[in-house]
């Protein structure tokens, strides 16, 4: 079987492509539980990045997935569980274009993504990803901090303003 990964853009560490390769390359580190397919199912998944629609999560948490893998590869059907409306919509966009193997068809795939914002707010917060086997992946970034407005942008930002100001007068 051969694994393939598309590389998004992001600071997330390669150990996440690594550890669902050698989930997909050994299907017995997957537990078979009768119809449940497991990661061993997924070929190609993006992972949720703590996008603007997270971010309005501001005490994080867990949204369980369930998706029933239909005959063309794709999520037949999506259940989400979450007490955050906003991480389950996060959730959605992410899974909405996965695609799977196509012997799963008719399985269950249970995935977990929760959501973790950490320390000091920052104008551009990295995110990070961790895979914690068998089936959660954990999403963790910084508070972003408020975009500076014309009020306190500092001197430089004032002298400009007042220049811009002059050369339209």
């Amino acid at each position: 079987m051969r694994a393939q990964f598309r590389r998004t853009s992001g600071p997330w560490p390669g150990i996440l492509g690594l550890a669902i390769a050698a989930l997909l390359l050994n299907p017995g580190a997957v537990p078979a539980q009768g119809t449940p397919g497991g990661v061993a199912c997924i070929k190609e998944l993006q992972v949720p990045m703590y996008t603007f629609v997270a971010r309005q999560s501001l005490a994080g948490g867990t949204v369980r997935a369930r998706i029933t893998i239909g005959n063309s590869g794709k999520a037949e059907a999506l259940s989400l569980d979450s007490k955050d409306p906003d991480l389950k919509q996060e959730v959605r966009l992410f899974l909405g274009p996965a695609s799977f193997m196509a012997n799963c068809a008719g399985k269950q795939v249970l995935l977990l993504f929760t959501f973790r914002l950490e320390g000091e707010p920052e104008p551009k917060p990295p995110v990070f990803v961790w895979f914690k086997g068998p089936n959660e992946f954990v999403i963790v970034s910084r508070p972003k901090s408020p975009a500076l407005s014309a009020d306190n942008r500092g001197r430089k930002g004032a002298e400009r303003d007042g220049l811009a100001r002059a050369l339209r007068d």
